[in-house]
């Protein structure tokens, strides 16, 4: 099985088959700002609410998952959006995934106080990953068709840092080594407030060519 690059030594990361995620191991924490050194003020000004994933055998402090091949319904290098066309079993599993963040919040109305929103806002200010069949992925925002865009690293025959134009195109099968690490508040610029997942597309798989294994 292909292992994704190590970025330090000692460093490694677990991501449990999306098929095997159990929703009812999802935790959120109340949201917060990260002000630490070197993060940037937009990022400040986007308190997230993280989720930890427990079960009697592991846990994690983000939710890490492997889908399972799915065909790519488009690529936009310009804004670093990836879509895929999702099973049934995905978009269950995905919702479930959402359904129980939103449900943490929910649970905790002084926290949505605390970020200038109630229990009855949460479910229509939330941006879904899920467009019908359809999952939305962005690979660290929008860069030229020329430029790499951001920090995943692709395997296709051996390993790429960065997608470009030419990384992915429709009706090809990959599959995604994904961070959900939990719900971010965020500001339009009329003060209202929305929610969306945060993630991170942490590595991409090309189906391997017919005979040869990763």
């Amino acid at each position: 099985m292909t292992q994704v690059p190590h970025r330090e030594p000692g460093w490694a990361e677990m991501f449990v088959p999306l098929h095997a995620i159990d929703s009812h191991a999802i935790r959120i924490g109340e949201p917060k700002r990260n002000t630490a050194p070197g993060v940037p003020a937009y990022a400040q000004d986007r308190p997230i609410a993280h989720t930890t994933y427990t079960t009697p055998a592991i846990t994690m402090p983000v939710i890490g998952t492997l889908t399972p091949f799915l065909r790519v319904h488009a690529w936009d290098s310009s804004l670093g959006r990836l879509d895929l066309d999702l099973d049934t079993g995905s978009k269950q599993k995905l919702h479930a995934i959402q359904e129980a963040c939103l449900r943490g919040l929910e649970q905790n109305p002084g926290w949505l106080r605390g970020q200038g929103t109630c229990v009855d806002e949460v479910r229509q200010s939330f941006q879904s990953m899920l467009n019908g069949t359809v999952l939305s992925l962005y690979l660290h925002g929008p860069n030229q068709d020329t430029k790499p865009t951001g920090r995943v690293w692709i395997w296709n025959q051996g390993w790429q840092k960065g997608a470009t134009a030419s990384s992915f195109r429709k009706g090809q099968q990959i599959r995604v080594a994904l961070r959900i690490q939990g719900v971010c508040f965020l500001q339009t610029p009329a003060g209202k407030t929305r929610l969306r997942v945060q993630h991170q597309t942490v590595a991409v798989f090309h189906q391997p060519i017919s005979g040869k294994t990763t």
